[in-house]
């Protein structure tokens, strides 16, 4: 069994896109659900957002705080507590999924 990574740096990066989002209008609970750290693909997602458009925006927020980070995803989960729009950027290069964002 292989042991899943720990990057500890990914909590320091988990925060700056929490206070940089409420920085820029997006509110924990009325915005989005949470912000987690994604240690398999050293990456941070948004989840539960309400909207498209602030999917899209929370995106291109993420995108500027980490612009080395390559690896994108903008899709809608139906289930689980964090129902919505997610967005997911990583360091790790992965398929690129994106939703059109007008």
């Amino acid at each position: 069994m292989s042991e899943l990574p720990f990057y500890p740096e990914l909590l320091e990066r988990r925060a700056e896109a929490t206070l940089e989002l409420n920085a820029r209008g997006f509110e924990w609970l009325s915005h989005y659900s949470s912000v987690k750290a994604l240690h398999d693909c050293h990456g941070i997602e948004v989840c539960g957002i309400r909207s498209k458009e602030d999917a899209c925006r929370i995106m291109a927020v993420l995108k500027q705080l980490f612009p080395a980070w390559r690896s994108y995803q903008v899709t809608f989960k139906y289930w689980g507590n964090d129902r919505g729009w997610t967005s997911r950027l990583c360091r790790e290069p992965r398929t690129k999924i994106k939703v059109a964002c007008a």
